[in-house]
């Protein structure tokens, strides 16, 4: 098996388009949404997603993690794949309802501050993102970047016409953007629905087996989804509290440039997931040297683009930022250092998926977000949004360099071979 041959080389082109377009989204949106949203309304948008994404592990169950690892040991197993699917769908769905009652009782209790109306809506948005995933997470592992890229820049685009639309002609606040959101999330979810039944043909027959396998693979990543709120999401919740929504709107803007990383941390982590899964299956001294030059690889990609993206910001940010959102410049170099750290997150933690030792991946994540957390309300009381923004840095780093001494010990590099 080469390291990376023809056929990662155009995946990797065309899952970058899919991710272009995705960073298209977020550019096109910043001049129209900075100019006509007060800075009240876009930190009511960047609440709301944290609020999502805060609560989303609680419906996803990380069952998209489970039915990947059920889709590769189907195929040397007689584990009916099909019947598999359909008891995860299940299970998200019977978590979403679950979760509607204490859901609206948050709303209720103004432990967030967000319109009250939204928290009727959150469940159905947690409920429409989990189901879209399984189709994306498949078409990774089957090789079928073109499908994954299309369906994924699809969504994008269809959120940005709509939330342009609706903020321009119909609600020129918060609303049209989170109508627009919602709106996207409907129809590709029943896209996605209709793609998992004619590809992958799930069927919707009770097996306790496999939902004792899902809940077990995704029970302890409770808290790791905890962990991971703590790091991505808490920093937004931390300045909603301590200074208000018009600083959660900066920072939001801020963490959004940073957040193109992505366009290029993506494409990368797509391309090599299924190499590394085969490198894991069978690992020996070969494919052990494999594994570590795909992460030398992988670091210098990262430091490079980081660097990149940090110039383009400095040159094109105040052309591009309105004018009540250009202090969020100054924040993007720290929030890129922070990527960097997630993508090599991202890479280091394979192994323990793969192994299905999910319990090392929640130890890693809520130890991580849990000293990042303590770090953020220490440092937001002197230094604003920098506290935080360094907060965050502190919460990836930890939470690579943690799994990736687990996974040493699990799939160890060359040089930690014993």
């Amino acid at each position: 098996m080469r390291l990376l041959g023809n056929k990662d080389i155009r995946s990797y082109f065309i899952y970058s388009l899919g991710e272009y377009v995705k960073l298209a989204s977020p550019i096109l949106l910043l001049p129209i949404l900075t100019r006509i949203l007060s800075q009240g309304d876009y930190g009511v948008i960047s609440t709301f997603s944290a609020t999502t994404s805060l609560l989303g592990v609680f419906v996803s169950f990380s069952a998209t993690g489970a039915v990947n690892r059920a889709y590769i040991d189907s195929k040397h197993t007689n584990l009916d794949f099909n019947s598999y699917l359909g008891n995860a769908i299940m299970t998200n769905t019977f978590l979403c309802i679950m979760l509607c009652f204490p859901i609206i009782i948050i709303g209720y209790l103004n432990v967030v501050n967000l319109p009250r109306s939204l928290f009727f809506i959150i469940p159905l948005v947690l409920l429409m993102k989990s189901l879209m995933a399984y189709k994306q997470k498949l078409w990774i592992l089957q090789e079928k970047p073109i499908q994954n890229s299309i369906f994924e820049a699809g969504f994008r685009s269809l959120s940005l016409i709509l939330s342009v639309l609706f903020v321009l002609i119909i609600f020129p606040d918060w609303r049209g953007r989170i109508i627009g959101l919602i709106l996207a999330n409907l129809l590709f979810c029943v896209l996605s629905l209709f793609r998992l039944k004619k590809e992958d043909n799930f069927t919707l027959n009770y097996n306790s087996v496999y939902v004792k396998d899902i809940l077990k693979f995704g029970a302890p990543l409770i808290f790791h989804g905890i962990g991971i709120m703590l790091i991505g999401t808490v920093d937004k919740l931390i300045l909603n509290n301590q200074l208000g929504l018009d600083e959660v709107g900066v920072y939001g803007v801020a963490t959004a440039i940073a957040s193109v990383l992505a366009v290029f941390i993506m494409p990368f982590d797509k391309v090599i997931m299924p190499k590394m899964f085969a490198i894991f299956n069978n690992y020996d001294n070969e494919n052990s040297v494999k594994a570590f030059k795909i992460f030398i690889i992988n670091v210098l990609y990262l430091c490079i683009t980081g660097y990149l993206l940090y110039l383009t910001t400095i040159f094109l940010g105040p052309f591009i930022i309105g004018e009540k959102f250009i202090s969020a410049i100054k924040y993007v170099p720290v929030l890129i250092i922070a990527k960097i750290f997630y993508g090599l997150y991202r890479f280091s933690v394979r192994p323990l998926f793969f192994s299905k030792k999910t319990y090392l991946v929640s130890i890693s994540t809520l130890t991580s977000g849990l000293i990042g957390l303590f770090m953020m309300f220490l440092l937001v009381k002197n230094y604003g949004i920098f506290g935080v923004a360094w907060g965050f840095v502190l919460s990836n780093f930890l939470s690579f360099l943690f799994v990736f001494i687990f996974s040493q010990k699990l799939y160890p590099f060359p040089l930690f071979r014993k």
